[in-house]
């Protein structure tokens, strides 16, 4: 069946899936780098049980797999991203590639907020912390579900890949609650006056305010970063319109720069105050504190 070094071992990972699951799998979900994986794995099922859906996961930084089938041929990716370091290749394996595109039923993609998600989902169930390349194709069937709307249906997630790195877990943590849709954030603009921010607040309608940077620049008006845990893509609309009816707003939710970067450079020093003053409280964590404060 297999004719590759490498392919056959992996193979043997369809095997124990099919003997440890011996009633009905509608998809196994693999996660996808040169290839190896669901190459081998997909040739032992698909012979053994041909009706289990094979589905491949790939990050949107690194989808060199999807890239060649849709196209027909190998293809080297420009540039690839290094967030799930364990599937970053810009090319597929030759061998691979021709077992795949055969074999593959479809191929989903995810973002890095939809990794951190399941990395977060793996560890409240499990206590374990994957790694993000292996919380990949837990990430891909999520997407899978909320896409097709399934039900019923039982899927296998395989989770390879190594230990986090260490210094990666704050940023999983922070883009976990973007990629459950659990958090909304936004850049304001408003007036630079007394009353300006309570007024922000009450047209928050009670929201529950998860992160909030502001720093003085002018006399004129004031840009606010501003956090909001939510209920899901919907709730994150209703508050984005609800604030543009009164401010100057983008929503930053979905951007990069912001995500990275952005969320850590507000402060600094201006030269139109000079009798700056530093204080540092503790409130409750409830929607309202902030209003209350």
């Amino acid at each position: 069946w297999l004719c590759c070094d490498g392919l056959p071992g992996q193979g043997t990972i369809g095997l124990e899936i099919l003997r440890q699951r011996s009633d009905h799998i509608d998809a196994i979900f693999i996660p996808i780098g040169g290839g190896g994986l669901i190459a081998g794995v997909a040739t032992v099922v698909k012979r053994l049980r041909p009706e289990t859906k094979i589905i491949g996961v790939e990050p949107f930084e690194a989808d060199a797999m999807k890239r060649s089938i849709d196209k027909g041929e190998r293809v080297k990716l420009n540039r690839v991203g290094t967030f799930a370091d364990g599937v970053a290749v810009i090319e597929v394996g030759e061998e691979t590639f021709r077992l795949c595109k055969d074999l593959i039923d479809e191929i989903v993609l995810v973002d890095r907020e939809e990794i951190c998600a399941s990395i977060k989902d793996m560890f409240e169930e499990t206590r374990s912390i994957l790694e993000p390349s292996g919380a990949l194709s837990v990430a891909g069937a999520k997407r899978y579900i909320e896409d097709n709307h399934v039900t019923n249906q039982t899927f296998v997630a395989i989770t390879s890949g190594a230990n986090m790195n260490f210094d990666r877990l704050r940023y999983v943590s922070e883009m976990a609650e973007i990629g459950e849709q659990r958090e909304a954030i936004f850049a304001v603009k408003i007036p630079e006056r007394a009353g300006s921010f309570k007024e922000l607040i009450k047209n928050l309608k009670n929201a529950n305010i998860t992160e909030f940077n502001y720093r003085f620049a002018c006399y004129d008006e004031a840009n606010v970063f501003v956090g909001v845990g939510v209920s899901g893509p919907k709730h994150a609309k209703d508050i984005f319109g609800g604030l543009q009816l009164h401010y100057q707003t983008l929503n930053l939710t979905h951007d990069d720069m912001t995500k990275l970067h952005m969320r850590h450079l507000v402060g600094g020093r201006t030269s139109e105050i000079v009798d700056e003053v530093v204080y540092r409280f503790e409130f409750p964590e409830r929607p309202g504190a902030l209003l209350d404060f």
